[in-house]
């Protein structure tokens, strides 16, 4: 069984769900979910407590703000519980404009109404069907609220596969086309199937216009350079493919006449028929109008329910907010407390670490003195070496001196005994000349007489 309701909460790993019967659900978390969003589920997503069920007792003033949003906008767009990858957007103009996201299995899983007429053809049926199914329904709204009709009579259908892991593509284009002439209904309407890509359906969404008539833009802009997006977004497809059709053959946009009965059969055969789709659509109708009035009864029953859950969160709310202005008081009061204890701690703290400071400067200042007599003791007995050694320096120098001067006198000595001993040698040697000429004298002598 399909359900659906508001997403109320997101916890880690489910979300609380206000069904349209009144009823809190928790369901299992899956894919990206958001606070207000309206989503169908099915039973396999309900998580079934053993105990008495979830009665949320804060779900607070968002939950009102979410249900009155709900019930004032209707229809917004429908998406399907969980996660999954679109594979395809298939839009669908008339004009209303509206589009489908559709998973690998063709089935819908969103639905998104481009304009407000579009809004008034969404159907609950159309999430977990076929987009071949869905797109009928559409048509078939739309016949029965008079957008389609014997003027308005063509529809534009575009489709953009937007990622595909699969080899087997499905034809979609082919599978549409198939269950539109299934239709018995539709007659004298053509219909306009365009193929686009992921790049133009980037410009239909900056440019808020449906992927169909953005490609209906493309060929009609080549060939008439004036004509502005805003005028294609606005204009019912008929009018569009009415005034260009022969841009649109040009471009080879395919134009399909579904059923239609040659001009020349017979007019009383087609006012019979005429007639059975009036009646069939009168009953359609009547069976619509009596269901609306029930669902009316219906949710005016839910919406006093509803006002009484409201005033009863209301009043829930009330009791949490005195609580907690009663908790912060207390807090408060504490931190007070708190602020005086971390005061006093304070000022012993600074107290203690002026203390501890003196103390490390004191020591400091008596650890560099300590140094500085070291340096000075090692200056002065570094000093008293250097002394020293300049002391044994000039003691050396005067031994040299004195070895020099003491060499010299040696010198000059051995010269003047040198020379007293030659003087002595000449003074003999000249004695011993005198002696021998004396001798030589007296030898003589003798002689002569």
């Amino acid at each position: 069984m399909v359900y659906r309701g508001s997403v109320l909460e997101i916890a880690k790993e489910h979300i609380i769900v206000l069904t349209n019967d009144c009823n809190y659900l928790k369901l299992r978390k899956k894919g990206n979910i958001e606070i207000g969003k309206e989503i169908m589920f099915i039973d396999d997503d309900i998580i079934k407590d053993k105990s008495r069920g979830y009665r949320p007792l804060l779900i607070g003033i968002a939950a009102t703000i979410i249900l009155l949003v709900i019930t004032s906008l209707g229809h917004l767009g429908l998406n399907f519980l969980g996660g999954f990858e679109t594979f395809a957007i298939v839009s669908l103009d008339i004009n209303p404009s509206l589009e489908f996201e559709i998973d690998s299995d063709k089935i819908v899983r969103k639905v998104n109404p481009l304009n407000e007429d579009a809004k008034t053809l969404i159907d609950d049926n159309m999430i977990g069907i076929t987009i071949e199914d869905a797109v009928n329904i559409v048509i078939d709204e739309a016949i029965e609220k008079n957008y389609l009709n014997e003027v308005n009579n063509t529809i534009l259908i575009s489709d953009t596969v937007i990622k595909n892991k699969s080899k087997d593509i499905p034809n979609l284009k082919k599978d549409i086309i198939d269950k539109i002439k299934e239709n018995e209904e539709l007659q004298d309407i053509n219909l306009v199937y365009i193929k686009s890509n992921n790049e133009d359906l980037k410009e239909a969404r900056k440019n808020k216009i449906s992927i169909g008539k953005y490609e209906i833009y493309k060929v009609v802009s080549k060939e008439k350079p004036n004509i502005s997006i805003e005028e294609i977004k606005d204009k019912k497809i008929s009018e569009i493919v009415k005034e260009n059709e022969n841009l649109v053959k040009k471009d080879k946009i395919k134009i399909k006449k579904i059923d239609k009965e040659d001009k020349s059969d017979d007019k009383k055969d087609r006012e019979k028929d005429r007639k059975k789709d009036q009646k069939k659509n009168e009953k359609k109708n009547e069976k619509r109008n009596k269901d609306n009035i029930e669902k009316e009864d219906k949710d005016i029953e839910n919406k006093k329910d509803k006002k009484e859950k409201i005033e009863k969160i209301k009043d829930n709310e009330d009791k949490h907010d005195e609580n907690k202005n009663k908790a912060k008081k207390e807090k408060d009061e504490e931190e007070v407390d708190e602020e005086k204890v971390d005061e006093e701690d304070l000022k012993k703290t600074k107290y203690e670490n002026k203390k501890e400071e003196k103390h490390d400067n004191k020591k400091l200042e008596e650890n560099n003195q300590k140094k500085k007599d070291e340096i000075e003791k090692d200056m002065d007995k570094r000093d008293i070496e250097k002394d020293k050694m300049d002391e044994e320096e000039n003691k050396s120098k005067a031994h040299r001196k004195d070895d020099e001067k003491n060499k010299e006198n040696k010198d000059s000595d051995k010269k003047d005994r040198d020379d007293k001993k030659e003087n002595d040698k000449s003074d003999e040697s000249e004695k011993d000349k005198g002696k021998k000429k004396t001798i030589d004298t007296q030898r003589i002598k003798p002689g002569n007489q």
